[in-house]
């Protein structure tokens, strides 16, 4: 089954689609590496619960800067580690985090 990653905030956010297993990976690595405690107790909630839709709309205005510092920093690492034998993974990964900096670029010139 298909879930989505929201990239931005409001309206214009757009999406990310990988299975509910990869969406719930991404989501827990991302719980491990933002410093806000409440917001890794979402992630943690969010995932757990293998949500079909998860992402920035689902947390603070706030709280968008330190996701977005864990998925620039830390997601492409982990997914390195995590399916080094699944390039395909790999690559699907890459395109959210690409998603992310191209949305985060926009927002801070």
């Amino acid at each position: 089954m298909s879930a989505y990653f929201t990239v931005g905030l409001g309206p214009n956010a757009e999406s990310w689609n990988a299975s509910r297993g990869l969406v719930a990976w991404v989501v827990n690595v991302l719980a491990e590496h933002v410093r806000d405690p409440r917001l890794a107790a979402t992630l943690r909630e969010l995932a757990e619960q293998r949500y079909w839709l998860v992402g920035y709309d689902l947390i603070e205005p706030e709280q968008a800067p330190d996701l977005t510092r864990a998925v620039l920093e830390d997601l492409m690492p982990a997914a390195e580690r995590e399916f080094a034998d699944q390039p395909d993974i790999v690559e699907m990964v890459a395109d959210l985090v690409k998603m992310v900096d191209d949305w985060w670029q926009s927002q801070n010139g």
